[in-house]
């Protein structure tokens, strides 16, 4: 069954832009700052190391509430291999009941996934945290932002905190999409 809220959720945000819009209560745009190859690996290189922070307590705060859950499905995992195992040593011709270890690996895979969306739900709760504490991405390479501008400190903050939610990896991914735009806009520049 498939969620609804995905939609409602983005026809809200569309209507409380345009609201915000029509009733001219949106702030005054800010001006960024001078794209440099430095700045942005100097700002990327930060957030990956404070999303290193991130994980590294994320799983700490994840081994204590879940790894206590994992180790008995784990173990009838095992269980049921082990008869595996046995009924084929005692007749190798007959077909193994696999169903018990089917069972088993569905009910480890569907505790691991519950896992891991509570890990998501955790990191994006305390990057909105650590981005609350002073750690915003926008800020870095932003010149100035007009003081009317009552937006662009929740954005910054809810942005940042998406994209240390997103992980370590993620910010890699961004540093690299980044170099190789640099890359390709300096071969272009240089002509062939």
């Amino acid at each position: 069954m498939k969620s609804k809220s995905g939609p409602v959720v983005v026809c809200l945000a569309v209507i409380a832009v345009i609201v915000i819009a029509a009733n001219k209560l949106a702030p005054d745009p800010v001006s960024f700052k001078a794209v440099s190859r430095e700045s942005v690996f100097g700002t990327l290189s930060w957030l990956f190391v404070v999303a290193l922070f991130v994980e590294r307590a994320v799983e700490v705060i994840i081994s204590v509430m879940r790894d206590s859950g994992a180790s008995p499905l784990e173990q009838k995992l095992d269980a049921a291999r082990q008869t595996v195992a046995q009924q084929v040593k005692i007749a190798p011709t007959v077909a193994a009941d696999l169903g018990p270890v089917h069972d088993a690996q569905a009910a480890l895979a569907t505790y691991r996934m519950a896992t891991k969306e509570l890990a998501v739900r955790v990191s994006f709760v305390l990057s909105l945290f650590v981005s609350l504490a002073g750690v915003r991405a926008f800020a870095s390479i932003v010149a100035t932002v007009p003081p009317a501008n009552w937006l662009f400190p929740t954005a910054d903050m809810i942005v940042t905190g998406a994209i240390l939610a997103g992980g370590s990896d993620a910010i890699h991914q961004m540093a690299n999409v980044f170099s190789n735009f640099m890359d390709a806009a300096a071969a272009r520049a240089k002509g062939p």
